[in-house]
């Protein structure tokens, strides 16, 4: 019998519900089931910042405390190779503070995504803008990366754009009965992530019909580069995979240097391409190309 050899991590984080009253047992079922599944693309987001490739995850929910909602969970990593699991635990002790905010940093993120998806179809919504902002700005802090970059992370983690906001609904509906309760996620002695109370007060109580989303990685392939800005990673460059996308947006992994593609037509790269469709439109069309490794 063979064995499986498995190189596994695990890392706990607390979410609190801020209410002033207890949440019902309906609420509680509805939060759990959302936050299964948000969880499901976390170690996406984990992956994308440390660099690290992860094989699967296993979630458990350490601790439920009723009253004002507390839930404590516990996310098991298992990495591709023990070079990963190496790779991670040094990144780790590099910058301890990743630690105790993995967790927060990507849940937070994914529930900031999907409550703006939620809210895009009817116009402004800037609460859940200027929380996203606040959720973002920590995870650059505490990630040491720019702001654009782990936002396009968090992003590209999101494999169907319409679950994700209906399970970010589902995931504050335990707060709306209270106009001040909030969402804290914190890790032990890391920075307090937080979904507002205001933002929660602005999300809608039903996901619009929205544009889907589907993600595709590609590897050792050729770009045609048409643009490109060397003071900007996310922004300014545009490029095309023939026979797979027209002239789309190109954004750039922040460990790829940028002056590989300078002045050329042609590159070689793995890459993650989002496609997009409207509603009621099976028609799936390229909406960015996120370049990962240039050879």
């Amino acid at each position: 019998m063979t064995t499986i050899v498995t190189y596994p991590y695990s890392l706990s984080h607390t979410i609190h519900y801020n209410t002033r009253n207890p949440v019902p047992i309906s609420e509680v079922i509805k939060a759990l089931e959302s936050l299964q599944a948000l969880m499901k693309s976390v170690p996406t987001v984990i992956a994308g910042i440390t660099e690290t490739k992860i094989r699967t995850s296993e979630l458990h929910v350490e601790r439920i405390e009723s009253g004002s909602l507390f839930e404590t969970i516990v996310l098991t990593l298992f990495f591709k190779d023990e070079e990963d699991l190496k790779k991670f635990m040094e990144k780790i002790r590099e910058n301890p503070k990743l630690k105790n905010t993995l967790i927060g940093i990507a849940l937070a993120g994914l529930v900031g995504y999907g409550l703006h998806l939620a809210s895009s179809s009817k116009g402004e919504s800037p609460q859940i803008q200027a929380n996203n902002n606040t959720i973002i700005t920590i995870g650059a802090d505490a990630t040491k990366m720019a702001p654009e970059a782990l936002k396009a992370i968090i992003e590209a983690a999101v494999t169907n754009k319409k679950e994700n906001a209906k399970n970010a609904i589902k995931f504050v509906s335990p707060a709306r009965s209270d106009p001040e309760s909030s969402i804290s996620m914190a890790g032990i002695d890391g920075p307090e992530i937080e979904i507002t109370p205001k933002a929660i007060l602005e999300a809608p109580k039903e996901v619009p019909e929205i544009a889907n989303q589907k993600i595709e990685d590609m590897q050792n392939i050729d770009i045609q580069i048409r643009a490109y800005d060397l003071d900007n990673k996310n922004s300014g460059w545009a490029g095309k995979i023939e026979g797979v996308t027209s002239r789309t947006k190109i954004e750039l992994d922040p460990h790829v240097d940028e002056k590989l593609l300078f002045g050329k037509t042609v590159v070689k790269a793995d890459v993650t391409v989002t496609f997009i469709t409207k509603p009621k439109d099976k028609h799936y069309t390229a909406k960015s190309i996120f370049i990962r490794k240039i050879y």
